[in-house]
């Protein structure tokens, strides 16, 4: 791998951390005085909004945003009714939309709706423990004018653990302490980081400024737990794609889809990743792990087709500052690979801050992958499809 490549996957792993600095400081805060400010409605326990009786149940944050009700059947997923919000993405300020809670989510099981915007963007979703307590985040893209469905189980969303963020003492969501839950768009936050990042990155987001709004609809938060698919002894989850939202991000101009792939006679679930392989242009997805998720672990497994040959580079980012990287060639013809990679593979990166300066994997927080063709001389300025399943970690 050379130091081209390097450099620029250190670049975007700074970026990313930028991020989620800008998540947990410019705005938790305020939007927690502005839900107890308002007062708040029980949530706690089995509670699902239709919108059918105009009540929204969220309040808006951030100046000029607004939430109402919408009857436009051509805005409304079931019934006749929908909640709006508009709200704008600009650098003046970030805006949302919070439902306040009494007495936590303490039976909470999944969190389940249904969301549509006027353009493609990463949404998030977040809940905050105490006044001013953890912040945990589950961020997934959806697709514009499309009615995306939403399940989210409690271990969807991760901690905000950087230098800035409130700390946990236990390092764990407790539900029973949580007092609001947030819903955004993500792109006010990729749009100063997109602004500010040096090439290939500038412009990376795609992010639409201006004036936007969304829909939600059937909001229900469920003391019935999500399926949880069987792995085999000694696997964990890192994503298999059976939530039908991408808790991914893409960079680059890509575009996800979640669809399947047939593999030996059964169809699996996975992420199609569409783009351009442009010289110097960067391609590429990430998405959170739950800090832990990998301990014990000593590899990665995941299947993967590509409908051109090209290498890929896998990136784990720990919770301190350790970056690791290993490269995977893709075979080409969509021909679906079942891949393994051991974590003595993996290469600290040129920016890495690790003291111990070796790969833990019950650190890692972050996934990142790219296809290195605009860095290795392979680009040709042509399309490629990208599938990536059952992505697990194995002893």
């Amino acid at each position: 791998m050379n130091t081209h490549f390097r450099q620029n996957q250190s670049r975007i792993a700074n970026h990313q951390n930028v991020l989620r600095r800008r998540v947990v400081c410019g705005a938790a805060g305020a939007v927690l005085s502005l839900a107890t400010a308002a007062g708040a409605q029980p949530a706690a326990g089995m509670l699902n909004m239709t919108f059918e009786d105009n009540r929204t149940g969220f309040i808006a944050f951030g100046e000029g945003a607004k939430v109402g009700i919408n009857r436009d059947a051509a805005f409304v997923r079931n019934g006749n009714a929908a909640l709006q919000f508009d709200y704008s993405i600009n650098k003046s300020g970030f805006q949302a939309m919070l439902m306040p809670t009494v007495g936590g989510l303490a039976t909470m099981e999944s969190l389940k709706f249904w969301i549509r915007a006027d353009h493609t963007s990463p949404m998030a979703v977040a809940l905050q423990e105490g006044e001013a307590g953890a912040r945990y985040i589950a961020i997934f893209t959806t697709p514009k004018d499309t009615w995306q469905q939403v399940e989210l189980a409690p271990e969807d969303f991760h901690l905000m653990d950087d230098a800035n963020a409130p700390k946990d003492p236990n390092n764990k969501l407790d539900l029973d302490q949580v007092m609001f839950v947030a819903i955004g768009d993500f792109g006010q936050f990729l749009l100063a980081l997109s602004e500010a990042a040096p090439a290939p990155f500038a412009g990376a987001f795609n992010v639409q400024a201006g004036a936007h709004a969304l829909h939600i609809d059937d909001f229900t938060i469920d003391t019935r737990p999500l399926p949880r698919p069987v792995l085999q002894d000694g696997e964990a989850p890192i994503d298999l794609f059976a939530h039908p939202q991408l808790a991914w991000v893409g960079i680059g101009g890509v575009h996800l889809q979640r669809t399947e792939a047939p593999l030996q006679g059964r169809p699996v679930p996975g992420m199609k990743i569409g783009y351009q392989q442009v010289p110097n242009k960067m391609a590429a997805v990430f998405t959170r792990i739950g800090k832990g998720r990998l301990s014990g672990a000593g590899s990665v497994k995941l299947q993967l087709s590509s409908e051109r040959a090209t290498t890929l580079a896998i990136q784990l980012e720990e919770a301190g500052g350790g970056k690791y990287y290993a490269t995977v060639d893709a075979k080409g013809g969509a021909e679906v690979q079942s891949v393994e990679i051991g974590f003595d593979n993996f290469k600290e990166s040129d920016d890495s801050k690790d003291q111990n300066h070796q790969l833990n994997p019950e650190q890692v927080q972050q996934l990142l992958v790219i296809d290195a063709a605009t860095f290795l001389g392979q680009a040709e300025n042509k399309g490629n499809t990208l599938w990536l399943g059952n992505l697990r970690a194995a002893q």
